[in-house]
């Protein structure tokens, strides 16, 4: 007997993962590995999780947190108290 729960319907299953090509699918632009990699490096996107030589992704949960807050700032910025504020 498997460990592994049985699932009767493949369509609910929930990927953990996504690939570069899966992340241009999701946030709707091209981006280059490199671009992904300069985010990555700075802190600005989700590290990446190698698995092999030659292929990594990153957790779906942490780029869709990653959209979210790029809207979170994108609703702050375009808020009429913020857009017209003068700081300094």
């Amino acid at each position: 007997m498997s460990n592994h729960p049985v699932v009767s319907n493949p369509d609910e299953i929930t990927p953990q993962y996504i690939t570069h090509a899966g992340i241009e699918k999701l946030i709707g632009i091209t981006v280059s590995k490199q671009s992904l990699w300069r985010w990555e490096t700075s802190g600005y996107f989700p590290r990446r999780v190698l698995l092999g030589a030659n292929k990594s992704v990153w957790r779906l949960s942490e780029v869709m947190q990653w959209l979210s807050d790029r809207e979170a700032e994108r609703n702050h910025r375009a808020t009429p108290a913020n857009r017209f504020s003068v700081e300094g």
